[in-house]
């Protein structure tokens, strides 16, 4: 980064911008950053649905979706875009396609692939496997 700034601004400035106006700024930087994580660090909630950008192929399932209601996908992100499709408000098994913008995630649900809020999404736990006895056979 010094490297760079020297090359930009000239020779020496690189090292006086990250000993100045970097320092200075990074413990506001950091904690508008990474506030979030470590409160729900803390609070011993679940991380965001993605965090830094997630990983492809993310089951989600809808949440905050009143039952007489559903969820928009949208074909660009954000709340003005044309709603190309529906999510009912028990909807599960929508894959994320690892894009986001903002507080929007790009997802694929049945045949429509498009833009959801993720406020109204959350992680689909896996399903509770249960015990049993296996056969000599299996």
């Amino acid at each position: 980064m010094r490297l760079l700034h020297d090359r930009l601004y000239g020779a020496g400035t690189g090292r006086a911008f990250l000993l100045g106006d970097y320092l200075a700024d990074l413990p506001r930087a950091v904690d508008e950053r990474i506030r979030v994580e470590v409160e729900n660090l803390i609070a011993g909630r679940d991380p965001p649905v993605v965090a830094h950008g997630g990983d492809e192929g993310t089951t989600l399932r809808v949440k905050k979706i009143d039952p007489n209601d559903v969820l928009m996908i949208r074909e660009l992100p954000t709340s003005e875009s044309r709603v190309i499709d529906t999510i009912p408000p028990n909807g599960h098994g929508i894959q994320y396609l690892d894009q986001a913008s903002g507080d929007w995630l790009f997802v694929r649900y049945e045949r429509s692939e498009g833009w959801v809020h993720s406020r109204y999404v959350e992680r689909e736990k896996p399903p509770v496997r249960k015990g049993r006895r296996l056969d000599n056979d299996e």
